[in-house]
């Protein structure tokens, strides 16, 4: 490929993927696809820091037009979100008949 070129998706992957692999605030091996400068990242990384670097990284890979950010969430090792299960007890039943 020349500098006036456009990559292949084949390519800009394997650009990204290298630029991640030798970025030391990227620890993570992350999921890489690449369509038409859209780049797409996907797996999962232990912080907020770590993937905002990865981001920036494949932000900055000639030839990447659109960063798509498929990273999961929460991070891994952080603990996991949970909702708060009301009582069923809590709710007022109403009969069809309008009667409490």
């Amino acid at each position: 490929m020349t500098t006036n070129e456009t990559p292949s998706n084949i390519e800009l992957q394997s650009a990204v993927t290298a630029a991640l692999e030798r970025s030391a605030a990227v620890e993570s091996s992350l999921g890489v696809s690449a369509h038409e400068g859209v780049v797409t990242l996907s797996g999962s990384v232990t912080d907020a820091a770590e993937r905002t670097a990865a981001r920036a990284i494949a932000q900055q890979v000639p030839g990447v037009n659109v960063v798509s950010d498929e990273i999961a969430h929460p991070y891994r090792g952080s603990p996991a979100v949970t909702t708060p299960i009301t009582p069923r007890s809590r709710h007022r039943k109403v009969r069809s008949d309008g009667a409490r």
